[in-house]
């Protein structure tokens, strides 16, 4: 081979080379970013679902926030909490009465009964269920008809 030859197959021997590793990522490097994505995934999946969770909380106890007054205003008229969770037709009118928009209900269970001095709303959003009774001070359940441990703020 001449010197002239020689320099050509060199060239372009060194070409193909820097062609055939320019061309595509490496098994290694889609590993790695395969790995880098997962553990991203593992980070922020739970973060979502709490969040999730705190806005259900919080959306049913603004629900029953927004009752308050209706209830208020029942006890006031009636100066007794029974019959809150009456229809409108019924005597006296629930509830529904004095608000039809309210997204709570009143409680039936046993300790979710209203009574003359004591009343329970519950408010579910999604599959979440907050419940509150009263009158002030206010006590907070994570279950329906104010049953379970309570607390004095909302769940959260």
């Amino acid at each position: 081979m001449h010197l002239r030859e020689r320099r050509r197959f060199d060239h372009t021997a060194t070409g193909r080379r820097a062609l055939r590793c320019a061309a595509g990522f490496t098994l290694i490097e889609l590993l790695v970013v395969v790995i880098v994505i997962g553990i991203l995934v593992a980070i922020a999946v739970p973060a979502y679902g709490s969040l999730t969770g705190r806005a259900r909380n919080g959306s049913a106890a603004a629900n029953i926030r927004e009752a308050l007054p209706s209830v208020e205003a029942f006890h006031l008229d009636n100066d007794t909490y029974v019959g809150l969770g009456n229809s409108k037709k019924k005597t006296p009118p629930g509830l529904t009465y004095y608000d039809p928009a309210v997204d709570a209900t009143v409680g039936t269970g046993a300790k979710g009964k209203p009574t003359a001095t004591s009343f329970c709303l519950n408010a579910t959003s999604g599959s979440t269920a907050v419940s509150m009774s009263g009158p002030a001070p206010f006590t907070w359940f994570t279950r329906k008809n104010c049953a379970g441990a309570g607390s004095a703020t909302a769940p959260s």
